[in-house]
């Protein structure tokens, strides 16, 4: 990961690439559940990307400790 990246981690929020959840957008809620499902729809989301990125720098993290 470049230097950059991991800057704009540190110090921001804007690498996280999962829109946020917008409840203005709502239009096709029907009933709670569908309230309910599309807010677990994006919090999966939102779940699976930082994940993913944990796994990421972790990984960079373990390249770097074997080469020292």
């Amino acid at each position: 990961m470049k230097k950059d990246e991991l800057k704009e981690i540190l110090s921001s929020y804007n690498w996280i690439k999962i829109d946020k959840f917008n409840p203005k957008d709502l239009t096709d809620i029907n009933s709670p559940m569908d309230l309910y499902n599309k807010l677990e729809k994006h919090h999966t989301e939102e779940t699976n990307f930082l994940i993913n990125k944990c796994r990421e720098l972790a990984k960079e993290l373990l390249n770097y400790m074997e080469r020292a």
